[in-house]
């Protein structure tokens, strides 16, 4: 896993298919199933390969592996796998890669998780993370998935407009104000 940054998408394609063959996507998902339970080392393999590989490899690879990541044991561990994953993750698997990350419960690691992949938005990705933390929020009724984006986001949110965060705020604010002082206070 070392090596894997200094190695062209080509050998790390190479890499893959000795770690990991596959010759057809239907037999994709059967064989990375079998390769989770065999061995956690592969999935750490295949956290590091994946975002080193082709966009066309990686959309094969990133749904199996964030489902797998989000049925293991272990926060530490898929806090990890989830960090690798992060710096390349297409903006149609936005909202599977929040909702694993939103699975851990520990929040330091969703804020170091959330630390790797806000900076790696675009605009519209970034809009789209606003609009699903306002959705979780609205849905468990906790501000706290909202606070951690933006602790995470910092240098992001210094740089977007008020515009775009303000239903964000509101939504926050909206929450707080509904709990106990003492609550609030201890948040």
């Amino acid at each position: 896993t070392v090596l894997v940054p200094h190695l062209s998408e080509e050998q790390c394609a190479i890499v893959l298919e000795v770690i990991f063959p596959s010759h057809t996507q239907k037999r994709l998902f059967e064989a990375f199933t079998q390769f989770i339970w065999e061995s956690r080392q592969h999935m750490r393999a295949l956290a590091v390969l994946t975002p080193h590989l082709s966009e066309e490899k990686a959309s094969l690879i990133l749904p199996v592996l964030l489902k797998a990541t989000r049925e293991l044991s272990g926060e530490e561990a898929r806090a990890w796998i989830l960090m690798k994953l992060a710096s390349r993750i297409p903006q149609a698997l936005l909202k599977e890669m929040l909702d694993t990350t939103w699975s851990l419960t520990m929040g330091q690691y969703r804020v170091q998780v959330l630390k790797v992949l806000l900076p790696t938005l675009s605009q519209a990705a970034w809009i789209e993370v606003l609009e699903l933390v306002n959705t979780k929020m609205h849905t468990t009724e906790d501000a706290n998935w909202a606070l951690e984006v933006l602790n995470a986001a910092s240098p992001i949110t210094q740089a977007s407009s008020s515009t775009l965060l303000y239903s964000v705020l509101h939504e926050v604010l909206r929450l707080l104000s509904q709990r106990e002082r003492r609550e609030t206070l201890l948040d």
